[in-house]
């Protein structure tokens, strides 16, 4: 079952200390095989490789093949089913893939055993996924700006805060949320979302529409769009945006009213190497591996063991689960998401398409 992360169990995990911990490396009795896993691309897969990937099969000896099905993971994977058999292990997906994965009949259950789920943000681990870092999306600006947005009033605001603006076209979750902050809704009041919740977002909705310059399919187009000075504005996500900083993209990632996302691992139905995928699990729990990628995309760890491998301050400053970034921010409603995406979904198609 998806549960919140509250800020309290956030603070009280980050404070567990550090004695008596440690997961065993997987047998090296199952060398020269493979697991199939799935990502979104770009920077996100590249640290992956580097963090995750590389390392495990240095451990174990099971390559990893990748794919990067993105958005359309849990419709591919069905596809799969439907035509004979899986073609792929692992999916990478957000938070709300689980519920309606299962619901579909797509997944299988994700047996762990051995893991002390206490040193584990509340929600990571479940018996259909496998949460192994958080994400923050909310606005990325150009900073050469004389007035910088610092909330969604502002990206609703073209007149003092004109520009080309681009939002990520595929899901309808975050997009609600945002509208109903833009509304002047408190975000401590923003979740539990509701119809009368739905409605009035849609509302905002449609007030910014006819100035979104671009509904962008992929991370990896954003990040174009940005490289290229196409957009001055965007919802994108804080891995990428410090990743496009350090290379020199005058980019600002703004913490206030983001929305923080739990990525997950999901378990694809009648996996072809459902014995390698559950090793690459285990593997992830380690703290070092979810400190490794964190060093290199600005990802918080759900590993809280791992915080304390992190000695750079201008990492845990960049991450989501930072204290000071977390206070801002709004932690997506997974299981709520799950539940009623497909409903609000198909609104959301057809606002795209009107």
């Amino acid at each position: 079952m998806y549960k919140r992360i509250t800020r309290r169990r956030l603070l009280h995990g980050a404070l567990l200390g550090a004695a008596g911990y440690s997961l065993p490396l997987v047998s090296r009795a199952h060398a020269v095989k493979r697991v199939v896993i799935s990502g979104w691309g770009g920077a996100t897969q590249r640290a992956m490789r580097r963090a995750f990937f590389t390392p495990f099969t240095r451990a174990t000896g099971i390559e990893v093949e990748e794919q990067t099905y993105a958005s359309s993971g849990l419709a591919r994977l069905k596809a799969q089913l439907r035509d004979g058999v899986a073609q792929v292990d692992l999916l990478d997906g957000p938070p709300f893939w689980p519920i309606i994965g299962r619901e579909q009949g797509l997944l299988e259950k994700i047996v762990l055993p051995g893991i002390d789920k206490s040193h584990f943000i509340d929600g990571a681990i479940d018996d259909y996924s496998f949460g192994y870092s958080t994400v923050s999306w909310g606005i990325t600006y150009l900073r050469n700006r004389k007035a910088q947005p610092r909330s969604w009033r502002d990206f609703w605001d073209t007149r003092a805060h004109p520009g080309r603006r681009a939002f990520f076209g595929p899901f309808v979750a975050r997009h609600v949320e945002y509208a109903l902050m833009a509304d002047g809704m408190d975000i401590d009041a923003v979740n539990p979302l509701d119809d009368a919740k739905i409605e009035r977002a849609f509302r905002k909705l449609s007030q910014i529409k006819p100035h979104v310059d671009v509904w962008y399919q992929t991370p990896a187009q954003c990040e174009r769009l940005l490289l290229d000075r196409q957009i001055d504005m965007a919802e994108f996500f804080n891995g990428r945006a410090f990743f496009l900083k350090d290379q020199g993209v005058p980019l600002e990632f703004e913490w206030n009213q983001a929305i923080t996302n739990l990525p997950v691992f999901v378990l694809a139905r009648n996996s072809p190497n459902r014995e390698y995928a559950l090793q690459f699990l285990q593997f992830l729990a380690q703290p070092e591996p979810q400190a490794a990628f964190a060093q290199l995309i600005s990802y918080g760890p759900t590993n809280l063991k791992a915080l304390q491998l992190i000695k750079d301050r201008l990492t845990l400053e960049r991450m989501p689960t930072y204290p000071r970034n977390f206070a801002k921010q709004l932690m997506l409603d997974g299981r709520w998401w799950g539940e009623n995406q497909h409903r609000i979904g198909a609104r959301w198609s057809q606002f795209l398409a009107s």
